[in-house]
């Protein structure tokens, strides 16, 4: 059996229908414990749902926490590892040795009451890690490597501006609701701002300008006196992440989803093809013109109004948000106004609306996006569903593609409100769930016990299957799911245990759950 593993051959089927039989089986497939599976970081036996206050991994893996929420990063300087991290990028120097770009989404101001210290709680970070003796990826405690490299970037953080909008703003202040992102090829993060409206709505931010937070934020890790430059023709939204390709013709391609119910799933072809340096360390975002700097923003309509709850298929086609087109011209002064209000431009184009389209991200077997739609209650869609993108053609720049609504969520699939996903090498999809902290071990969801996540094989005896490899602590959610260049440590944030009133220990045992960036391996047969 394959899963996923058909988009090479996708042009020669007659109909989007004849989609359907390759995948049908995933519906009907019986997931239980004990599943055996060889995964990049070794084999395993598929775990049960847990509710324990407890990180839970196979028989034969251990975790070691790299950071935790409020730890020291650059003692000379007093920088601290940022709240609620989520993304995590692994940038590599070469050798034993690494960077960690990661991303924190948002604060508790119970726990910040003060703004002056809030906006130095969320941004991201960038710290310097190292193997150990025994190979095992460490936080690297030495002050020279923290001076060269740790670096934090908050919402005080001056960035420079790309794309249209910069004639409205040529700069802005700070990054905030920091989500999920990329490397790009060229070894800078793009980090992605997501509910910026929190800092308005809920934390009561002073003189709180929302125009300048929902965008893409590219960062180099290498430069740390380097300014973020924002690129506002990837339009702003509550941005989750974002999934890049290299087109045939060497242009960037970005996809997008906009975590809101009711929203839509986009992409982003780069004007010029890539010609950014070999000398990562001396770019200047500012002077080198970034493939995210110029270029067309499209969203997807598909041809038909879906049920998200039901397997389905058909044609879609991107429509063009452009204020040469003349419904948006009629409604927009000019493409920053319409950038500032993408959501906006989409709607009046008649795009189709998503159940929130979280993460998404791209097979390196054939291609395909898939996009992980978590869930809405106002459409009666409590588990969500994985729903799949195919260009025509195969190519990503393509004006049309094929969708299918590929895995519904709930207990037949043994998974509920995906948000998280990532393709590892071998096209094997991990998913990372985010059921709300008070709804957890509950009715409809009581049957995933706690957060987890899962991987679903490409192929083998249980393509298709989500295995639950892990299991988190009361409350957290797993994000951020990231490998290391051999693909023999996972990298994942531990976010927000005790969510929803739980009582949470993690991670030391203490009354205080702090969330924590983790590295998870095999344990070495000498153990």
């Amino acid at each position: 059996m394959k899963f996923l593993g058909l988009g090479l051959a996708l042009p020669a089927l007659n109909s989007c229908d004849s989609l359907i039989e390759h995948f049908s089986y995933n519906q009907n497939l019986e997931v239980s414990p004990g599943l055996e599976f060889k995964s990049l970081l070794g084999t395993f036996k598929s775990l049960e749902a847990s509710s324990l206050d407890e990180l839970v991994l196979p028989e034969g893996y251990s975790y070691d926490i790299i950071c935790s929420s409020g730890d020291v990063i650059l003692k000379s300087q007093d920088l601290k590892f940022g709240h609620n991290n989520d993304y995590i990028g692994f940038i590599p120097l070469g050798g034993d040795q690494a960077l960690l770009a990661v991303n924190h989404e948002f604060l508790d101001p119970l726990d910040i009451p003060v703004e002056a210290e809030q906006r130095k709680a969320v941004g991201v970070s960038i710290v310097k890690i190292k193997k150990d003796s025994h190979g095992l990826w460490k936080f690297d405690e030495d002050p020279e490597s923290q001076r060269e490299f740790n670096r934090r970037i908050t919402a005080n953080t001056i960035c420079a501006v790309s794309g249209a909008v910069a004639e409205l703003y040529p700069q802005m202040t700070g990054t905030l609701a920091n989500c999920s992102g990329a490397i790009t090829p060229w070894n800078t993060v793009l980090t992605c701002e997501e509910n910026y409206y929190l800092f308005d709505e809920v934390y009561k931010w002073k003189n709180f300008d929302a125009k300048q937070y929902g965008w893409i934020v590219e960062i180099n890790p290498l430069k740390p006196d380097s300014k973020p430059i924002k690129h506002t023709a990837l339009g702003r939204m509550a941005h989750e992440n974002c999934a890049l390709v290299k087109s045939h013709d060497e242009r960037m391609v970005v996809y997008m989803g906009d975590d809101k119910e009711r929203q839509f799933i986009y992409k982003f072809v780069s004007k010029n093809p890539v010609t950014m340096p070999k000398n990562f360390k001396d770019l200047d975002l500012e002077a080198h013109l970034s493939p995210f700097s110029e270029g067309d923003l499209y969203v997807a309509k598909l041809d038909k109004n879906l049920k998200f709850t039901e397997i389905n298929s058909g044609k879609g086609k991107w429509l063009k948000l452009s204020i040469d087109n003349p419904i948006l011209k009629s409604k927009f002064k000019s493409q920053a106004e319409l950038l500032i209000e993408t959501r906006l431009a989409a709607k009046y184009l008649a795009a189709t609306p998503m159940d929130r389209p979280e993460s998404l991200s791209v097979s390196p077997k054939d291609g395909s996006i898939v996009a992980a739609l978590t869930y809405s209650p106002a459409e009666k869609n409590n588990f969500g569903s994985l729903f799949r993108i195919v260009e025509d053609n195969s190519h990503s720049e393509s004006m049309t593609f094929r969708y299918e609504n590929l895995i519904i969520g709930g207990k037949t699939s043994s998974f509920a409100c995906p948000d998280n996903i990532h393709f590892d090498k071998n096209s094997n999809l991990w998913l990372a769930t985010d059921i709300e902290g008070i709804k957890l071990n509950k009715a409809p969801y009581d049957f995933q016990g706690n957060n987890s996540l899962f991987v679903i094989p490409s192929e083998g005896p249980h393509a298709g299957k989500a295995l639950r490899f892990a299991s988190a602590p009361a409350g957290a959610e797993f994000c951020g799911i990231c490998f290391s260049e051999d693909s023999k440590t996972l990298f994942l944030s531990v976010q927000h245990p005790g969510e929803g009133g739980l009582q949470s220990r993690w991670p030391y045992g203490t009354n205080v759950a702090k969330s924590s960036l983790v590295a998870i391996y095999k344990e070495l047969e000498w153990w």
